[in-house]
């Protein structure tokens, strides 16, 4: 055997090894080990300062055509010396990004005592922002330019999620044992209320609406309303979905851990 053709052989009997590696990396990175490739990252922001005891979290984002919104709390405490319990949450936000990552404006919500947002929905022209504050949930709605419009006082819906169309807001979530979901117009009026709690459906997880349904995602199910509040299905969706999403060919996307 010449060494000239000692490469080749070495690699034809590697070939097996390293086809039995690859699928090794492949198995591994699907069970949440190595990741082999990912999208690249084109902007990151920070929220807040980096320091002991400070915690700054982001709770929800949006993206529209031409921004991308996020809500979450500045500032916040999580122990240390002095930890007040009334400012573990610290101080609420939006702010809205261009898509190259441009902060366009950023505004703090100051004036809601115990305000703590949970959901945020954009449409062509305007942002709706829920949250719990004191005994009741808050339905707030900003212009693009990030004045507030109004706010208003809803039932005190826990973990819900907003979705909008270009008249209405859906606002789905748990009051006491109920499983609520209610349509609002653009002025903040409510319009109906409709009970979905006849079984158990648990945490709302997504929502999204359009010009002719409306889909709820819960823990254990996914449910299709008309947009009168009537409900029209409901079907299982196992193994803990967490998120909700629609198609270009109006196909519901269910996606989880």
């Amino acid at each position: 055997m010449t060494g000239s053709s000692l490469g080749p052989v070495l690699l034809a009997g590697l070939g097996p090894v390293i086809f039995l590696f690859l699928i090794f990396l492949a198995l591994f990175s699907g069970a949440g080990g190595w990741i082999l490739w990912r999208p690249p990252v084109l902007w990151t922001d920070q929220f807040g300062p980096t320091r002991p005891y400070v915690d700054n979290t982001i709770i929800d984002i949006t993206v529209e055509s031409n921004s991308v919104e996020t809500t979450g709390y500045l500032n916040g405490t999580i122990g240390g010396p002095g930890f007040n319990y009334s400012t573990e949450f610290g101080t609420p936000f939006i702010r809205d990004y261009s898509p190259n990552g441009r902060v366009l404006w950023t505004s703090m919500i100051t004036d809601i005592p115990g305000f703590l947002p949970f959901s945020i929905s954009a449409g062509p022209d305007r942002t709706y922002l829920a949250g719990s504050a004191s005994q009741n949930t808050t339905l707030l709605k900003y212009d693009f330019n990030g004045t507030r419009l109004w706010s208003k006082d809803t039932l005190p819906l826990i973990e819900g999620k907003i979705a909008t169309t270009a008249d209405n807001v859906y606002y789905a979530g748990i009051f006491g044992n109920l499983d609520l979901v209610q349509k609002y117009d653009s002025n903040g009026n409510r319009l109906w209320t409709s009970d979905y709690s006849n079984v158990s459906y648990g945490r709302v997880v997504g929502i999204h609406a359009d010009s002719s349904e409306l889909f709820i995602l819960t823990e254990t199910s996914l449910l299709k309303y008309s947009l009168d509040g009537t409900r029209l299905w409901s079907h299982a969706a196992l193994g803990g979905p967490e998120a909700l999403s629609e198609d270009n060919f109006r196909s519901v996307r269910l996606r989880y851990h």
